[in-house]
């Protein structure tokens, strides 16, 4: 009577091990199931997080090359002297007025 129920008792043992071997794997599967679809979703986002920042990027980049220009377009020469001459009503002065001082 011991050995059949010794042998019944390692049959339930063999059995309840691979019952949780199975179960550990799939759920080891699943795991890792999950993992993979929730990387590729994170890479996804971060994909249209760089294209979003990418396009940013190129407006910024129009919006100063505009902005330089303006300034060299305040800065010129010819503009200065104009708004000087007519609306401050300066007058250019001669050689003889200038004076350069050294250092």
């Amino acid at each position: 009577m011991r050995n059949v129920d010794n042998r019944l008792s390692n049959i339930r043992r063999r059995k309840r091990r691979k019952a949780l071997l199975i179960l550990f794997c799939t759920s080891l599967f699943f795991g890792v199931l999950l993992l993979r679809v929730w990387f590729s979703s994170k890479a996804v986002e971060v994909a249209f997080e760089v294209d979003h920042l990418a396009a940013k990027m190129r407006t910024l980049e129009e919006g100063n090359k505009k902005l330089l220009l303006e300034m060299a377009r305040l800065k010129s020469p010819e503009r200065i002297s104009i708004i000087a001459t007519k609306d401050l009503g300066m007058i250019r002065a001669s050689d003889a007025e200038v004076v350069t001082l050294e250092r």
